[in-house]
Formats: C-alpha cells, structure tokens, sequence
C-alpha cells in the first residue's frame, strides 16, 4: 500500500506540528516495513528528517507551497490532489487539520489544534472564519479523523455535529531517549555550561511555548514578579519559544514587561532550541509552569513529567485530561493562583517528591509506538473499506 503523509509549509519553523512530524517520521518506519511511504514538502530546506530513498520514504517536494500560508493552501488544496494520483497513492494523511476539497483518495485527518474555538488576537475574525471554514469541509470530507485528546473529539462532536465513530483518540507520544529522568555527572557539566551560555546562573523554573497570547506569558510573568519581590524568592524565569506569526504589539508587550516589572535579571527570553538542548533544560528546571488557556494536547507537559520535574498547569481545555493527577492544576488566568502554586511547590520537599513521582509515573502512559501502530492501523482500515 502506497500511504501520502502531507507536509506542506515552513514545518521547520512550526513548534507542535513539527515535533508531532519528526517522531512520527522517526519511528514509523520502525514498526512498518510493508508499506511505501510518500512524505510531500515544500522545499530541500523542510527536510527536517533526514529522509531519503534508503531509509524507505519517498520524498517529493512541491516548491512555492511554502512561499505564504496562502500559497500553502492554494497549491494543499488545488496541486497536491494531481500529485495523490501521479504517485498512486492509495490512502492519504493529513496531520495538519485541514484536507483538500478535491480529492477522491481516502483521507485520514488528523486536528491537533483546538485553537478555532478559541479567540486568540494572533489569529483575526477573517482567517478564523476561513479556518473555520475550510475545517468543516475537512471534516465532513475525511474519511476518518484522530485527535490527541477526549476533550479535542468532544468539542469537534458538539460543534459540528459530527458521529463520535468517525473519531479516534490517538494520544502523542515521547521520545525517551531525549526526555527522561537520569543525568549523568558529564551531562549534568555540559548541561551546566549550555546554560551558563544563555545566562541562566541560578534555580530556574521553565515554561516552553511559542509567544501567543493564549499561551498566557504575561500572567506567568506578573506572578513571578510577586514571588520574587513579596515572597523574596532568588530565582529565574526561563522561557523557550518563539513569536512566528504573533501580533507585534503584544509580542512587544510581552518582551518589555519583565523590565516594566523590575526583573529583567530575572527573566530569559530563549528561541527554539533543538530538542537535545530543549531536554537539558528540562532536566536541570526547579520546576514547570504551564499557564496555556488553550490546548488539545499539551506535550510539553509530558516532556516536563518524563524529566522527572514538578509540574504546574492550567485546568482550561485538555491539561487536565492530559495531566491526570501529576500536576498542581490551576486557573491560570488567575496570577495569584499561579503564584500561590509556584510558592507551594518552593516550599515544600515533600511535595516536590510527591509530584516528581507522580510525573515519571504518569508519563509511562503515552507512547509514540503506541501512537503510531494505532494510526497505522486506522490507514490500514481506510484501504480495505
């Protein structure tokens, strides 16, 4: 069975999507050695992978697709249906949310990104609107939809009138050999010096998400204003992410108010880091902190949990779907709850123990072998139906 996997657009500087991609990339060919697998790109410079003809995919790039997110669509919808019939390809995946109107190829869809039910000003009432759209048709148009979450599907099922039998939970996975909860003495010296490259000199706690406004930055920041000056705690503040595609004026806002507050010292602005790097911070964090109004997922939480560190979230959307019991949950648009959880957590070892066993322990639950067999298997499906 010849199997499509769409990647179209700037994937490499994509955050969620583009971790979802290289595991399932990574691993997939690990567990099938049946199948021919079609990866369709934008441009040499997407091939993030490191794929090639040995390693049984077939790539095939279709240049200008990644010129704007408009050109994405255009040549996604209207020149990669041509592309599905030249090669033959008998069953297609589309891990981006959204499928071509005009395809006669059996399609698995698969919607990370709740972010449609949400208003966001990263996003204007015109896009989403269109993305509103064009997801509706998606929907009705695959033959079979995944989401990484129960509370992802539910909100599909309740807003498009959709039959709960046409979708499957696929939880994500984690990459364990990158995020776990062992450091050597040499990693832990490298680890030392790749912070002290970034000016991270003392304790820290860590927050990993792109600059959107419904990541919630500034209400993590203006409590960690209070927990160093009223709760006089000697602290940092890491966060690692970038701002692709945010409104300038609250990217502006977002940078200029640790200094507004007193405690630019204090606070690290960090772009993406490739994961490696991403794992050493992870690994060496006092704490995690993830304050997101929105999300269908949340990996970074998982990854913060496989290191072993406590973890901090909010209760909105599938966090606490996705945490279970291994995290202090919290209504995060809220900066005195957030503070109040931070201090918690500094103030007491035995909580600390608690949540670092509880976090390793919950996060045996998720699995990318898992994940995947179980997509495959839905693709298998799609062929023979």
């Amino acid at each position: 069975m010849r199997i499509g996997i769409n990647a179209l657009g700037s994937i490499s500087k994509d955050t969620g999507g583009k971790n979802y991609l290289i595991n399932f990339i990574k691993n997939i060919k690990k567990i099938d050695n049946k199948n021919e697998f079609f990866l369709f790109l934008s441009h040499p410079r997407e091939n993030i992978f490191g794929l090639n003809e040995k390693n049984g995919f077939k790539v095939v790039y279709i240049k200008g697709s990644s010129v704007s997110p408009y050109a994405k669509v255009f040549f996604e919808q209207f020149i990669l249906p041509l592309y599905l019939i030249k090669y033959k390809i008998d069953v297609m995946y589309f891990p981006g949310n959204y499928i071509p109107v005009f395809t006669n190829r059996p399609t698995l869809l698969f919607i990370q990104s709740v972010l449609d039910f949400y208003v966001s000003k990263d996003i204007s009432i015109i896009k989403r609107l269109y993305r509103q759209l064009l997801l509706i048709i998606s929907i009705r148009k695959a033959k079979k939809i995944i989401t990484p979450s129960i509370h992802a599907k539910d909100l599909i099922i309740k807003n498009f009138k959709v039959d709960g039998s046409k979708i499957d939970v696929v939880y994500h996975g984690i990459d364990r050999e990158l995020f776990n909860n062992k450091i050597s003495s040499e990693e832990f010296i490298n680890g030392s010096e790749l912070l002290k490259k970034y000016g991270v000199n003392k304790k820290y706690i860590l927050y990993v998400a792109a600059l959107w406004d419904y990541k919630n930055h500034g209400k993590l920041i203006i409590a960690f204003e209070k927990l160093v000056n009223q709760k006089e705690k000697d602290l940092m503040l890491v966060l690692i992410g970038s701002g692709l595609g945010t409104n300038k004026n609250f990217l502006n806002y977002i940078y200029n108010l640790p200094k507004s507050l007193g405690i630019s010292n204090n606070v690290i602005f960090i772009d993406n880091l490739d994961l490696k790097d991403l794992s050493v911070f992870y690994k060496l964090a006092y704490m995690f902190v993830f304050p997101s109004l929105c999300e269908s997922f949340g990996l970074p939480i998982i990854e913060a949990m496989t290191c072993g560190i406590p973890v901090i979230c909010s209760n909105s959307f599938a966090l606490p779907e996705i945490a279970g019991d291994a995290a202090i949950l919290i209504n995060a648009e809220d900066e005195t709850e957030i503070l109040n959880a931070m201090d918690s957590v500094l103030s007491s070892d035995s909580l600390i123990e608690k949540l670092r066993e509880k976090s390793v322990k919950r996060s045996e639950l998720f699995s990318w072998e898992n994940s995947i067999k179980k997509t495959l298997r839905i693709l298998n499906d799609l062929k023979n139906k």
